[in-house]
């Protein structure tokens, strides 16, 4: 992530504060941009430790930081005035900052960014803002556009291809249902 309107100090300062909720496991690369701006990862000294993110796809243990650490540190950075933070392709400063989940698995096999690590197990987790993911048998989907299938016709509003010859919606567009005969979203 990019944190542009402060000091490394006072990043270092706010990994300080945030480590205070994972056993100080977490450790970060700054990267500086300039003197008020930094390419920042969060790592953590122990895969099984606090903070440690797992593998969405067999759960083993990863040095990289956890949903819930860049969270908390990034709340942490808000603390701070004038910070800017790029990151999900995002930009957000204290005003427009909330913690948001999303899916780093896949359309068919979802998983949630917050289900990758033992923070929930470890009590570090809170209830933070919930997501709802579709569960879509692939039998049910036809050939046509899976987006418009799963995600219904708003996933139409901001795709570049509708209403040209490579519109994989076309007919779901005009009858709501796929080749199958499946409603949709499914």
């Amino acid at each position: 992530m990019i944190i542009s309107g402060i000091s490394k100090e006072q990043i270092e300062q706010a990994l300080l504060n945030t480590n205070v909720f994972f056993d100080n496991n977490l450790i970060s690369q700054i990267k500086p941009l300039s003197a008020t701006r930094h390419n920042v990862t969060l790592r953590v000294k122990k895969s099984h430790g606090k903070g440690a993110r797992i593998s969405q796809t067999d759960g083993h243990a990863m040095v990289s930081a956890c949903w819930h650490s860049y969270g908390k540190f990034i709340d942490n950075l808000f603390k701070y005035s004038n910070v800017k933070v790029r990151a999900q392709h995002k930009l957000y400063d204290k005003l427009n900052w909330e913690w948001s989940d999303y899916n780093i698995g896949s359309m068919m096999y979802p998983v949630l960014y917050s289900d990758c690590c033992r923070c929930k197990e470890n009590g570090i987790a809170e209830t933070i803002q919930s997501v709802d993911i579709n569960y879509v048998n692939q039998k049910d989907l036809s050939a046509e556009c899976w987006i418009v299938q799963i995600q219904g016709l708003s996933a139409c509003e901001k795709c570049e291809l509708k209403d040209t010859d490579k519109c994989g919606g076309i007919n779901i567009r005009k009858t709501l249902k796929n080749d199958k005969g499946f409603i949709i979203p499914i």
